[in-house]
């Protein structure tokens, strides 16, 4: 006999049920994405995929690295219910994102640089002063010991590897 844990019907006693076009929000633990995560047989899924496999069978293998994706027609990542699910993959994934809109640049937060970063040690006058320096022997230990940052961070200031947005002061021509 299987362990009380390990059935469908337990797995199933954490999804709200409603209606057939309502989304069945899975009740137990989420990840951070809002996706619902499930135990059975010993191995952390997806509720959604478990959702899928109790109701069709398990999902076809494809020889891509990610495999067959199970998406959902609502968006609705802790969603389980079975006439919200579909598969397709990857690209099929972006594709649908995509169509929806849900893929755009507004939902990744601004990344902070320079120095609106706050674990910054430098503002941008000081590094257009850095950038405007004549190259010299010793100027990366220089300006490290000036500035209290590593040679490296010296080195890759005046190289614009960082603070890219900051340009030095061209010479007239």
């Amino acid at each position: 006999m299987a362990h009380p844990r390990n059935t469908p019907e337990r797995f199933w006693s954490k999804v709200g049920v409603k209606t057939s076009d309502e989304c069945w929000e899975y009740t137990g633990h989420r990840d951070s994405k809002g996706y619902g995560i499930a135990k059975f047989m010993d191995i952390c899924k997806k509720a959604h995929r478990l959702a899928w496999e109790f109701t069709f069978g398990l999902i076809p293998k494809d020889d891509s690295y990610h495999g067959i994706c199970v998406l959902h027609k609502c968006d609705n990542p802790s969603c389980c219910n079975p006439n919200h699910l579909f598969l397709g993959t990857i690209q099929d994934n972006i594709k649908d994102m995509d169509q929806k809109q849900r893929r755009s640049k507004t939902n990744i937060p601004p990344v902070a640089f320079g120095e609106n970063n706050n674990k910054s040690k430098l503002t941008a006058s000081q590094v257009f002063e850095i950038r405007n320096r004549p190259i010299t022997r010793g100027i990366y230990s220089a300006i490290s010991r000036e500035f209290n940052i590593s040679k490296t961070s010296a080195q890759h200031i005046i190289k614009g590897k960082t603070w890219k947005h900051i340009l030095p002061e061209l010479p007239f021509v």
